[in-house]
């Protein structure tokens, strides 16, 4: 009696459930990334081991550029608002609805108080321009010419008081920059006893 050969066919899987899953994983992961704000003034981190992360909220970071130029940025827009208020008032600077909607639009601010209106005043794409961010005066003092001590002082005061946390100071500080200008951070952040702050830098590669 002869053999029945049973005919062969290759399996088939039905690709359209998995297409549909890595479709709502794509759109999960574009939707909640966290992009990295554009710089007006680019820093290169030192290298180190540490895999601490850097903190979503409730912190103002402090960035020094490789020519000892000092930036601020303030992490929750409330505090931020109202640390402007504060200091625009500390300094007797008359901003309209305009120039502090621009402010808050900001993610660094680079300039001198003394500045702040003409800086405010820029067209949008001038904002993020080096030339136009000559850095926040800053020295070793606690009076009106130490504009970062007033900006952290005033950032600190109303953090806590909207959100009864102690606001976390980090400084992102160029691997080339030269120590007098960070100590000069440093020194304003101790005049306040504000003792406790973290270093920001890139991972170590492995050798």
């Amino acid at each position: 009696m002869p053999r029945i050969k049973i005919k062969r066919t290759a399996p088939s899987v039905d690709m359209t459930a998995m297409s549909d899953v890595t479709f709502l994983l794509l759109n999960f992961f574009v939707m909640t990334a966290v992009f990295k704000a554009p710089e007006p003034i680019p820093v290169d981190t030192p290298a180190s081991i540490t895999t601490e992360k850097i903190p979503d909220e409730n912190f103002a970071m402090i960035t020094i550029s490789n020519d000892g130029k000092c930036l601020l940025s303030i992490a929750e827009k409330d505090v931020k608002e109202k640390t402007l208020e504060k200091i625009a008032n500390k300094y007797s600077i008359a901003l309209t609805p305009e120039e502090k909607e621009k402010f808050m639009a900001l993610e660094t601010l680079g300039v001198p108080l003394r500045q702040l209106k003409q800086f405010l005043s820029l067209p949008s794409d001038k904002l993020m321009d080096k030339a136009y961010n000559p850095g926040i005066a800053v020295d070793t003092t606690t009076n009106l010419s130490n504009e970062l001590f007033n900006w952290i002082s005033a950032a600190r005061t109303i953090n806590y008081q909207l959100h009864e946390k102690q606001l976390q100071i980090l400084i992102k500080a160029d691997a080339n920059v030269k120590f007098p200008a960070v100590g000069q951070v440093i020194e304003t952040l101790r005049n306040q006893k504000a003792n406790k702050f973290s270093f920001i830098t890139s991972m170590k590669s492995e050798v």
